[in-house]
Parts: structure tokens; sequence; C-alpha cells
């Protein structure tokens, strides 16, 4: 396995070793958990990908920075559905069934994140 250029998560800095002290790799270096204790995060301007599952059905977004589209939608056995673009940033999916609405708000917050909110309702 070829030793990648760049390491992809920043090492610990070593802590130094005598001189004199000669160390044998006992395995490869590229092979092995990743030992970063957190990811680095995202800017909020990265693309996102959301599902939200409701008792409706399913519905998956794309978040873009001042943008969500719809990519899929699966409603459940016995449900139709609605979906509505409010604004660029703003999308409505409703899932309606007998006695029974779901539906998914996706938007950008005020913080710009990436938001879905659900709300299950029977009539």
């Amino acid at each position: 396995m070829p030793t990648p250029q760049r390491p992809i998560v920043p090492s610990p800095t070593p802590s130094p070793t005598p001189p004199s002290t000669k160390t044998t790799p006992t395995s490869d270096p590229s092979i092995g958990p990743n030992r970063a204790t957190s990811a680095p995060s995202p800017t909020s301007d990265s693309p996102k990908l959301r599902t939200a599952t409701v008792s409706g059905g399913q519905a998956m977004f794309y978040y873009t920075p001042g943008q969500v589209d719809l990519l899929d939608l699966s409603p459940c056995y016995g449900y139709s559905y609605e979906a509505y673009r409010l604004e660029n940033d703003y999308i409505v999916v409703r899932f309606v069934g007998y006695y029974h609405i779901s539906t998914i708000y996706a938007y950008w917050s005020k913080t710009r994140q990436p938001t879905i909110s659900v709300y299950e309702e029977d009539y």
C-alpha cells in the first residue's frame, strides 16, 4: 500500500527521541484506525445531504448555500404527498394519509445551518 502524500487528519506532534535511539516500525503507518479525537467541522457553505423519515414516508434534501432541493420522495403505503417550494431556501413536504398528516419543513436557519422540522398530526 503506498504511503499517502499528505495526512488526512493532522497527527499529534511526536515526542522527541534521543538521537542515539534507533526506532524500527513494527507495521505500516498508513494502516490502522483513525485516531483523531474529533473530525474537522465542515464549513456551512459546503453541500449537505439530509434525510427525514416520518410516519407518512421519507424525503431527501440537498442543501447548498442559499438553496434547498428535494432529491427523493417515498410515501408509505396509503399516503399521498404534496411538495411546495416557498423560497429558494425553504421546502415543505406533506404526506397525507387517512386520519394522519406528516409535514416536513426543510430550510436554512438564521444561523446558516441546514434544518429540518417535522410535525405529525392526527385528525
